[in-house]
């Protein structure tokens, strides 16, 4: 009985690891974004920083924050189309944009429960929204560690008299 269920096609157990091996996949590319989008974003606030531009003044970190966020936003909204593709490539979903919803709502663990794939497909589900956490933390340090320094950079400027900061703001 046990050897007959390891070799059924239709076996609950092969359709695990399958689910595993791919969730590991996109696990891995969605890492690939996120590590992207995060080295870009330190890369921009460095020269931003650099140039003299952010930490300057209130205006000008608020739209250097904009930005961290917007890039930030788009890395997440990459990882979730990537999972999207994936699963409308599966067959699971009519078209992309119900997939995309289905993956939006994984990802973000929101978790509605009357959309859902097949049994094949179903550990997937869980293992986006393991993704989405982990992405979301990451995220949320790298935005906090930027406010953060950006907010260091104001007092020092402030503390010294900030040459940059005509309006007093």
């Amino acid at each position: 009985m046990l050897l007959a269920a390891a070799v059924d096609p239709t076996s609950p157990s092969l359709y695990m690891a399958e689910s595993i091996m791919v969730g590991a996949a996109i696990l891995v590319g969605t890492m690939i974004i996120q590590a992207f989008s995060s080295g870009l974003t330190v890369q921009i606030v460095g020269s931003l920083v650099k140039s003299g531009y952010a930490g300057v003044s209130f205006f000008q970190n608020v739209a250097s924050m904009m930005l961290v966020v917007l890039i930030a936003l788009t890395g997440i909204m990459l990882q979730i189309a990537i999972w999207a593709l994936v699963l409308y490539k599966l067959d699971e979903f009519p078209n992309f944009a119900s997939a995309f919803y289905y993956s939006m709502n994984n990802f973000t663990t929101l978790g509605v429960d009357y959309v859902t794939t097949s049994a094949r497909w179903r550990l997937l589900g869980p293992l986006e929204a393991v993704n989405g956490v982990l992405m979301f933390g990451v995220t949320t340090a790298m935005v906090y560690t930027i406010m953060g320094r950006l907010a260091y950079l104001r007092g020092k400027l402030d503390a010294a008299g900030n040459p940059f900061d005509e309006a007093g703001e």
